[in-house]
């Protein structure tokens, strides 16, 4: 395990270095994230002992809400119900890869593909609270943005049937992804026509931090589409953006049907 360790190091330092050593050269950091490079000569020392400042609970909750649903940078966001149950077989999950690392761990063998992802994906989680930190100490905020975790939705995939399958089977776990997959697929079809669509569209505003979803019945989907054509170049019609509507619904679609036919293949020993 050891010379496999070295090797993968040395890899990434042979493949990275130059760039982080540039980066850390023109920045002064070697993220050269925004808000680290706008911190300048302050100390990595001092930085660190920020940590105990920093509301971990805001910053986590900002990962996780941002990376189930968010409108963009304009912050729109579902009631907290709708996250609450995202999050739950997320919770489940976490236990049951808890009870898998613990069962490695016990048995002292080598570490396997399974091990290697959810290593992967926990150093890509300590890259965000690093950002929750700069963040803080940079605006005195305690937040982060779950949208970078995209790029690693296919280790969440792993992980997350992993850690269910630990708890509940092959055959619970078909049914639960199969539910999962409807559901993400549900959720984004519901935030793209109750709050980005009219939002957009001039038919919602914020209400405070928060904006009202629009209920179905409230608009016409001719409404929404003139007046978003108003915002583009002159080329941009409500019948092209129409047609691009059908065709977001037509893949969410496809995306649900694959995904029902890949979880009927899931096998787990």
């Amino acid at each position: 395990m050891l010379a496999s360790l070295s090797a993968a190091a040395a890899i990434l330092v042979t493949v990275s270095g130059p760039w982080y050593w540039h980066v850390a050269k023109v920045t002064g950091s070697l993220s050269g994230q925004a808000d680290d490079a706008a911190l300048g000569k302050l100390s990595r020392l001092t930085l660190l002992s920020q940590i105990v400042h920093v509301n971990w609970r805001s910053g986590v909750a900002s990962i996780l809400l941002s990376h189930v649903w968010f409108g963009g940078w304009s912050f729109l966001r579902f009631p907290a119900w709708i996250y609450l149950c995202a999050l739950l077989p997320v919770a489940v999950a976490v236990v049951g890869m808890c009870i898998y690392l613990w069962k490695w761990l016990r048995s002292g063998m080598e570490p396997d593909a399974m091990v290697a992802v959810a290593a992967f994906y926990v150093c890509f989680w300590i890259g965000l609270c690093y950002h929750v930190l700069v963040t803080y100490v940079h605006l005195g905020v305690s937040a982060s943005t779950g949208w970078y975790l995209y790029c690693l939705v296919f280790a969440e995939a792993v992980l997350l049937a992993q850690g269910l399958a630990q708890l509940f089977g092959t055959k619970t776990l078909r049914c639960l992804l199969a539910a999962g997959v409807t559901a993400l697929a549900l959720v984004d079809v519901y935030g793209v026509h109750a709050y980005m669509l009219p939002y957009y569209a001039g038919l919602t505003a914020h209400i405070g931090d928060r904006v009202p979803a629009l209920k179905a019945g409230a608009f016409s989907v001719s409404e929404i589409f003139s007046r978003l054509a108003i915002l583009g170049p002159g080329w941009v019609n409500p019948e092209l953006l129409k047609l691009v509507w059908g065709g977001y619904l037509l893949a969410t679609v496809a995306v649900v049907l694959l995904g029902w036919s890949l979880v009927r293949a899931v096998r787990y020993e």
